[in-house]
């Protein structure tokens, strides 16, 4: 990745370029809030014991996410994380949580589907990006990120190196934003 990409991503992070207020919002409070502000569970989550670095970082991204969009349904991929699971936990909402190794075929349900390592069929990435859904995605291969792109109709998509993040709601405009590693 050359040196304008890069500055094109720590830009879109910090929120520069980023028009749609949705977007925007998605960046300034779940990616980079503001220092000193801290979510209800994030301190718990900090605390667990062997959650370090980039998981940690991942872990505190979807509380925070989950805290915004307060999803009533949520779907975890197979093979997911266990802190991804405390991290919907911690969010302090009334959430129903779905395994996807108990319930495969529950995402279609779901308000926000969390998938780790996952790939998706490309039915299931249409399916996934439907108007009315979120997502949250970590550990994606090069082609499952180009597959979400391409399938993208109505959402907005911050896209991290091999993470990204798409929130479909009625009314918008696809467009996708370059952020930094998550």
């Amino acid at each position: 990745m050359g040196i304008a990409a890069r500055l094109n991503r720590w830009r879109g992070s910090r929120g520069y370029g980023v028009h749609s207020p949705l977007a925007f919002s998605l960046v300034k409070h779940v990616l980079r809030p503001s220092r000193g502000v801290v979510y209800y569970g994030e301190e718990a989550l900090m605390a667990t014991d062997g959650l370090a670095g980039l998981e940690l970082k991942r872990a505190r991204i979807l509380l925070r996410l989950v805290a915004e969009l307060q999803p009533s349904f949520v779907w975890i991929s197979p093979g997911a994380s266990a802190h991804l699971h405390s991290a919907v936990r911690l969010a302090g909402e009334v959430i129903r949580i779905f395994d996807g190794s108990l319930f495969p075929d529950r995402y279609p349900e779901a308000d926000l589907l969390v998938l780790d390592s996952f790939s998706p069929s490309p039915g299931q990435v249409a399916e996934m990006l439907a108007t009315g859904k979120s997502l949250i995605a970590f550990n994606l291969k090069p082609e499952d990120i180009e597959n979400f792109k391409a399938a993208n109709t109505s959402a907005i998509i911050l896209e991290g190196v091999d993470s990204l993040i798409a929130v479909a709601r009625p009314g918008l405009s696809p467009y996708i934003y370059n952020v930094s590693r998550f």
